[in-house]
């Protein structure tokens, strides 16, 4: 039962220096973002603005409404997968509803934001006059901190309570947030890896309780041995 415990052990560590690795090399970006880079990657592009051309990265943004584009991009940035495919703010809240991925904001209430939510203002529907912004922060009054694309021609900042908050042409409510798919293991996932003939084979188990599926990570079939170390802070290094 010892010698059963530790491979597991072995195997779950080797899991994650794997997946460590494909992220460090640009291997995969799939299931790979965390709440915190999410919100990082964000809170980076305070300041990008029509008139300086730092908006021109998340789409046409000299042309076009584009606070859902920069959206999208914080969140394809990140390695979140799915991610919005339209550039219709409250188009954002419908497809998140269509992934089930959309969570409501009660009448009077503040619902469940967490970082890397996308705050949807306005009910979801193919329809203009609302706004979306990236949650990066949660406070205790309430209130959250926001990234906001195309707020008054720029990426700006805002702390608001999103039960009295309104934006979009149509000055509208929050009515919910998007919440991203596939977060790595710091938000729920289970890495799984195994050997078979000397090949790793990686698994995940999404917080959904989904797989992933089994894929190859290592096709050469000559992992033999593993060793893992423990640091003071948790971290676990696997030669």
């Amino acid at each position: 039962m010892i010698a059963r415990t530790a491979r597991l052990v072995v195997n779950l560590a080797v899991a994650l220096a794997v997946m460590t690795a494909a992220l460090v090399m640009g291997a995969g970006t799939s299931h790979a973002a965390t709440r915190a880079q999410i919100a990082s990657i964000a809170e980076a592009e305070v300041g990008n603005s029509e008139s300086n051309g730092g908006c021109k990265k998340y789409g046409p943004c000299t042309t076009t409404p584009w606070c859902a584009y920069f959206a999208s991009w914080v969140w394809r940035t990140a390695g979140v997968s799915p991610v919005p495919n339209t550039a219709v703010a409250r188009g954002v809240g419908l497809w998140g509803q269509q992934q089930g991925l959309f969570s409501a904001r009660p009448a009077g209430g503040i619902g469940n934001p967490e970082p890397g939510d996308i705050a949807v203002y306005g009910t979801p529907a193919n329809a203009s006059g609302g706004h979306v912004s990236i949650v990066t922060a949660v406070h205790s009054n309430g209130t959250i901190t926001t990234i906001d694309g195309n707020y008054g021609d720029k990426v700006a900042r805002r702390v608001i309570d999103p039960r009295t908050a309104r934006s979009g042409t149509d000055s509208l409510l929050i009515s919910g947030y998007v919440k991203p798919k596939g977060l790595n293991a710091a938000n729920g996932d289970l890495h799984v890896l195994t050997t078979v003939g000397g090949q790793a084979f990686h698994n995940m188990r999404y917080a959904n309780g989904s797989w992933s599926g089994a894929n190859v990570s290592d096709p050469s079939g000559a992992i033999t041995d593993t060793a893992e170390a423990g640091a003071s802070n948790g971290d676990m290094h696997v030669p």
